[in-house]
């Protein structure tokens, strides 16, 4: 056992370094436990050692074959250090997070939990739609755009709405639609808000006051947190040209500021990896492979690597195939040829997109 502090880690180096030759290299081998690999990972690539982070499933997989109801540090710890012999090819080099990389890295994590937040908070204002509005959904969409949370945020019950009137609803949903909705819109919304009251009328279970409490809270929420995300927007495309001036990852298909930002931020540096399989490995998408003497399954994607990664990837791809002619033939061929669900098939075209990004960004080192 060791503390996270100079001492104990310059004393854990002296150890680890007894009986080496000047040629031989140390090789560290990690699992990211929270934030606490990235002090030891500095301090011993400072000394000239190789670490390497293991993702915590691939090492489980490994301690099951080992001990498969025994879990502790030190069966963690032998594990890890048979990792390079027993699967070296696996293994890639960790990257401090410094300089821009560092900063855009962490931005592009803390704006990923911005949205995952905002969909939640959308989600209950669904919720509550369904409950106590039935049919205003379908009218407002299921985006809930900036035009609906700025209604609800204001006009949360129907008695409001039918006192608002269609005129002001218009004029509220023209202005903060910028005139996509108008005065068709504010009718289909007066439909619902009546029909309700019908629905409710001398029923109980259905408080519209403290509705409209909550969905005001829910929108003002929504707003604070998408005001937050684009001002992560705007400083990660500030990091991206100081980290890619000469613009090659937006110029990939499919490729839209915040998917280029996330991309860059969740790969770190291409010269980490040894080839294009190595970037491919990392993210993710690289077919598994189910063989057992004559019989194979079909191959499916090992989803191994970073999520958020394979996210953006699945994204672009999907935007890609519509524009780029490789990218859409790869998915023509996969749904009509090979007759797979469209989902599989722009999977394919984001393993595609991967081995153009790895080729893109490795020619340029």
């Amino acid at each position: 056992r060791f503390f996270i502090n100079r001492h104990e880690l310059e004393a854990l180096y002296d150890k680890a370094i007894e009986g080496m030759s000047p040629s031989d290299i140390l090789i560290v081998v990690m699992e990211p436990t929270s934030s606490m690999w990235i002090a030891p990972t500095a301090f011993f690539r400072s000394q000239g050692a190789r670490v390497h982070l293991v993702p915590p499933e691939q090492s489980a997989d490994l301690r099951r074959y080992y001990a498969k109801h025994v879990k502790n540090d030190r069966i963690d710890a032998k594990l890890l250090a048979r990792l390079p012999l027993l699967h070296p090819e696996g293994l890639h080099e960790a990257e401090v997070p410094k300089g821009p990389r560092g900063t855009l890295k962490r931005i592009v994590k803390r704006r990923a939990r911005l949205v995952s937040e905002v969909a939640q908070h959308r989600q209950r204002v669904r919720s509550l739609l369904h409950w106590a509005m039935p049919g205003m959904n379908d009218v407002l969409g299921e985006e809930l755009g900036k035009a609906a949370i700025a209604l609800l945020g204001r006009y949360g019950s129907p008695r409001a709405l039918v006192r608002l009137g269609k005129a002001r609803i218009a004029a509220l949903l023209i202005k903060a639609s910028r005139g996509a909705w108008r005065e068709d819109k504010a009718e289909q919304i007066l439909a619902v808000a009546r029909s309700t009251l019908t629905l409710w009328d001398g029923l109980e279970g259905c408080d519209f006051d403290e509705v409209q409490e909550d969905l005001a809270c829910e929108a003002r929420v929504i707003k604070m947190l998408e005001s937050e995300v684009k001002e992560l927007d705007a400083k990660a495309a500030g990091l991206l040209g100081e980290i890619d001036p000469d613009g090659l990852v937006l110029s990939l298909p499919g490729f839209g500021e915040r998917i280029a930002t996330t991309v860059a931020g969740r790969l770190g540096h291409a010269a980490r990896f040894k080839n294009s399989g190595a970037v491919r490995s990392f993210i993710g998408m690289i077919p598994g492979t189910d063989q057992s003497g004559e019989t194979e399954g079909s191959p499916r994607l090992t989803k191994s690597g970073d999520r958020m990664l394979r996210t953006a990837l699945f994204l672009a791809a999907d935007a890609a195939r519509k524009e780029d002619p490789q990218l859409a033939r790869i998915y023509f061929r996969q749904v009509v040829d090979k007759g797979h669900h469209p989902t599989q098939a722009v999977c394919a075209v984001a393993t595609a997109l991967a081995s153009r990004l790895a080729a893109v960004l490795r020619e340029a080192l």
